[in-house]
């Protein structure tokens, strides 16, 4: 990048433009951000703005990570509808924390500040509110809406690029918190103090708090929290929304091992986390290099793991599969293909040195061909929201590019 500036007389002074433009923008920016009910309502948007990313959000991210409840949300939601001004205030910023996840897709106005668009200052803008408001909340009497914000919160800036150096810390932070109010012990410990529904609404936000930390970690190349903690919450019941009521008990709860349901992501998640955890962990200890032949030993874990799982390109058309989104497909076959990439990528850069690693060299560009080609097919069906959430397809893209700046040097060689 440095190189490039240096060659064109024009950027420099652009850079300077735009840093100059965010410096300014900062100072601009309110200080006191709103936290009574009644500025809260003043940040919601016209109700079909509402409407169109609450849509959105349930129908991408809500398919994967299950940190709300539709049928209670949705009731609460028309309750706001009718009488804006009787909204509870942790509703409220559940509600913008919804729309701060779904900014930086969904708005079709491309003015920017500095270099910045007004869809990531309007998120950051509810997430700065959610955060303050959250800081003037009890901490002892944490209840249900508090852990969904929280969460909601790590996914929102993961969305927005808010901060985006902090989020392994971010991620991490939440985890802790989970802990520290024994979320990865399973609720039914609790017995009759709990009920069903709590503790299944727990087992769903301890599992999705796990994978958004994870994947920080994994895209950070820093050691996961979850490599220290010996957890026995159980994966949540394979059951809908619709299927769970706050008033239920497990006597009621049927599973459904026919056809995936809208909790099946995170069930499956859980088949690999040991796995995924163990991978990110070995990869990023420093006192030890791995040895090839362990390579190839995680490699065959992978693909083991890859073959239980339902086809990324499958057609969603089966009525029996059809709560299994295409996007919660792409992203089970992905947390599990990066670590392809990122196991092979060091030997594939070695295969001058010893012939034997032109099998990483494949291993690496397989992988990070079907890491782009599954990224592009969920682009071209309409839906860009993995290309904020993850950034794996750009380590693929640069292993892309190294191998073909390999070959060029190879069949150069051979002329």
């Amino acid at each position: 990048m440095k190189e490039t500036i240096k060659h064109h007389a024009s950027l420099p002074g652009v850079q300077k433009e735009l840093k100059a433009l965010d410096t300014k923008w900062k100072y601009e920016k309110p200080h006191n951000l709103p936290v009574k009910t009644a500025d809260l309502l003043l940040l919601l948007p016209d109700q079909a703005e509402m409407d169109a990313a609450i849509r959105l959000y349930f129908e991408t991210l809500e398919t994967m990570y299950r940190i709300l409840h539709r049928p209670t949300f949705m009731e609460e939601y028309e309750q706001l509808q009718q009488d804006r001004t009787a909204a509870k205030p942790g509703f409220i910023v559940l509600v913008l924390l919804i729309m701060a996840t779904v900014s930086c897709t969904t708005a079709t106005d491309r003015t920017y500040v500095g270099s910045s668009s007004i869809g990531r200052e309007r998120g950051s803008l509810w997430i700065e509110t959610a955060e303050a408001w959250l800081g003037k909340q009890s901490k002892k009497n944490i209840y249900l809406v508090i852990w969904q914000i929280r969460c909601l919160l790590v996914l929102a800036k993961q969305m927005c690029r808010y901060k985006k150096k902090r989020m392994w810390s971010v991620a991490g932070d939440l985890v802790r918190e989970g802990m520290a109010a024994g979320f990865h012990r399973d609720p039914s410990r609790l017995g009759g103090k709990i009920s069903f529904f709590d503790q299944e609404i727990r087992r769903r936000l301890w599992a999705t708090m796990a994978e958004l930390e994870l994947q920080a970690s994994v895209e950070r190349g820093m050691p996961s929290a979850l490599a220290a903690i010996r957890m026995d919450c159980a994966p949540p019941v394979d059951i809908d929304d619709e299927d769970l009521r706050p008033d239920c008990d497990s006597t009621q709860i049927q599973e459904s091992p026919s056809h995936n349901t809208s909790t099946s992501f995170l069930r499956l998640c859980r088949h690999s986390l040991d796995l995924r955890v163990s991978l990110n962990s070995r990869m990023n200890d420093l006192t030890s290099d791995l040895p090839y032949e362990d390579i190839l030993r995680y490699e065959d874990m992978i693909m083991s793991e890859l073959r239980k799982l339902p086809s990324p390109t499958e057609s969603n058309e089966d009525t029996t599969d059809r709560k299994l989104s295409q996007m919660a497909r792409v992203v089970l076959d992905l947390q599990l293909r990066q670590f392809l990439a990122l196991l092979h990528a060091p030997f594939a850069r070695k295969t001058e040195i010893n012939s034997r690693y032109a099998v990483s060299r494949m291993v690496c560009f397989n992988a990070a061909a079907s890491l782009i080609d599954q990224h592009w097919r969920l682009v071209q069906s309409g839906n860009p929201m993995l290309l904020l959430l993850r950034h794996d397809y750009f380590r693929g893209a640069l292993s892309l590019a190294h191998y073909a700046y390999v070959s060029s040097g190879i069949q150069g060689k051979s002329f």
